[in-house]
């Protein structure tokens, strides 16, 4: 092995927990060799934050309690579909509303309901919007302000108990929900998809209802009575809200990662310039430091947070973002008080 390869392979390794060792190898190798490895510095700490924003889905809402949504769902969907009622996507990727195949307006007046046989109220409702995204938040306004009695399917006047069913709404170009819990009585007590959806990873002609069904023949659906009919229909919906999201899901998980990425790329220069600062002392002994030879060092050292970065968004995802931050702090902090040892 060369000297050079091996002063290299020393400095490199020996680098990760020596600063001496990092500094030493900042000094004597070329400007690219710590360009690449600041490169992968920056870039290491991302691949947690990528992959978390990755794991998002449309369904995630339903992870917690779905509050019977499974069962109320499946069963609307049938007979909605016994209706000849259906959600069809055009050639446009926006979503219609077919009664009998024939184009049908929406409104505020559900499109399919369901009412709990046990104590006669509204567990879940279907709305259609003739309307896109500038469209959705009036219409959610105006469906939360509607409240009923307690006990019946009667809009409630201001002396009565009031409840609001859960509800979903699917408009030109994405999906609404709101799961409330029974006998609810504040207007979002649930929980919420996000609006920013689409219909762009189906083909024209897509039904909707349809395909929840699966291999279930439209005739034998019972999910009120067979629980795989139920799961069946339910998983199908959950794979529409996540398709639904597909698109935000992916333009969520660039940009969060480009930001990030942009903020370490900054955040690596600033600590480069703050050594060179650290360093401009007149008694310092390491004044004659330039500008792009503090950059080089802080490039190099910027390896170990990295790695301690990625390991840590991995293990504790909640941290990820802030983890490469800290540590290359800590890092930096470390080098300059104890190895370049600021004098003024």
């Amino acid at each position: 092995m060369k000297p050079k390869t091996k002063s290299f392979l020393s400095n490199f390794f020996g680098g990760l927990i020596s600063n001496d060792r990092a500094i030493e190898g900042a000094k004597t190798n070329p400007w690219w060799v710590a360009l690449i490895i600041g490169i992968v510095g920056v870039l290491l700490p991302v691949i947690p934050i990528t992959v978390s924003q990755a794991k998002t889905y449309g369904a995630s809402f339903l992870a917690a309690n779905k509050y019977n949504f499974d069962q109320n769902i499946a069963s609307l969907t049938v007979e909605m579909l016994n209706d000849k009622k259906e959600f069809v996507v055009g050639d446009d990727h926006l979503l219609t509303y077919q009664v009998d195949s024939v184009v049908t307006s929406g409104g505020l007046e559900p499109v399919a309901t369901k009412v709990n046989s046990s104590d006669g109220q509204y567990e879940l409702m279907i709305y259609y919007l003739d309307g896109g995204r500038s469209d959705i938040s009036s219409f959610i306004q105006s469906v939360d302000a509607k409240n009923y009695k307690v006990g019946t399917t009667n809009i409630a006047v201001e002396e009565d108990v009031k409840y609001a069913p859960s509800y979903v709404i699917l408009f030109k170009d994405g999906i609404y929900t709101r799961l409330n819990k029974n006998n609810s009585t504040e207007a979002g007590n649930g929980t919420y998809t996000n609006f920013t959806t689409d219909w762009k990873e189906y083909e024209s002609g897509h039904k909707l209802l349809a395909s929840t069904l699966g291999d279930i023949q439209l005739t034998e659906a019972d999910p009120d009575h067979k629980a795989s009919d139920r799961d069946v229909i339910y998983n199908n919906w959950v794979d529409i809200y996540n398709k639904a999201f597909m698109s935000q899901k992916r333009y969520n998980t660039w940009v969060t990662s480009a930001i990030f990425l942009a903020i370490y790329v900054a955040l690596l220069f600033i600590m480069g310039l703050l050594l060179w600062l650290l360093t401009r002392g007149k008694n310092n002994m390491f004044s004659y430091l330039k500008f792009m030879d503090t950059q080089k060092m802080a490039w190099w050292t910027s390896l170990t947070p990295s790695i301690l970065a990625m390991i840590v968004g991995f293990i504790f995802s909640n941290f990820a973002q802030m983890a490469f931050i800290v540590l290359l702090g800590l890092r930096t902090m470390w080098i300059a008080m104890k190895q370049l040892r600021p004098q003024y």
